[in-house]
């Protein structure tokens, strides 16, 4: 489960790392976006403003869980962008004998500006107006909670193969320590 604030990197590098590992990739962006278009509405945020974030997160949430009972079959899942503080203990419950690990991606505010103004097209006051209402969601559905109760904490400053490669190293050491730890009960 990948979460962190907006353009922290956590699409970029979840889509290589799934593509690296051989295993499936789920969007919470997209599957919201795929529920706000089920519901008529063109964007997100028109969704938000008429039935409010409560509604958006709670819907996404039923829609992810749904989603993933149909990957059980796969040998690994990456969840991008998860904010809901309610969805790493859903999955974790739902899915007993996965292993599942929380990992948060940081990067300072100039990186995440640059990176979300390049997404837009836009200039860095665009990004920072965008960045607020993606970040305000995003912690009004829980996101700080499940940033601090991450099993690991990527700084996602640097190159890409580099977040990558150490990634995939860390959740290797996730699991083996995960397994030993299930071996001692």
């Amino acid at each position: 489960l990948l979460t962190g604030l907006s353009a922290a990197g956590k699409s970029t590098a979840g889509r290589v790392l799934a593509d690296k590992s051989g295993w499936e990739f789920v969007g919470v962006r997209q599957v919201i976006r795929a529920l706000a278009q089920s519901k008529g509405y063109n964007r997100i945020r028109e969704w938000m403003a008429k039935e409010g974030n409560g509604s958006v997160i709670s819907a996404s949430r039923v829609e992810l869980m749904r989603l993933l009972e149909t990957k059980q079959d796969q040998s690994g899942v990456v969840v991008d962008d998860v904010f809901d503080r309610d969805v790493p203990g859903l999955v974790r419950t739902t899915f007993p004998e996965a292993d599942v690990f929380t990992i948060a991606f940081n990067a300072s505010d100039e990186t995440r500006e640059r990176r979300m103004a390049e997404r837009l097209s836009g200039t860095l006051e665009d990004a920072r107006v965008e960045a607020a209402l993606l970040d305000g969601f995003k912690k009004e559905a829980g996101i700080t909670d499940v940033i601090m109760g991450a099993d690991l904490h990527v700084a996602n400053e640097g190159a890409l193969e580099d977040t990558v490669s150490a990634l995939r190293e860390e959740i290797e050491g996730l699991r083996l320590s995960y397994r030993q730890s299930l071996e001692r009960i």
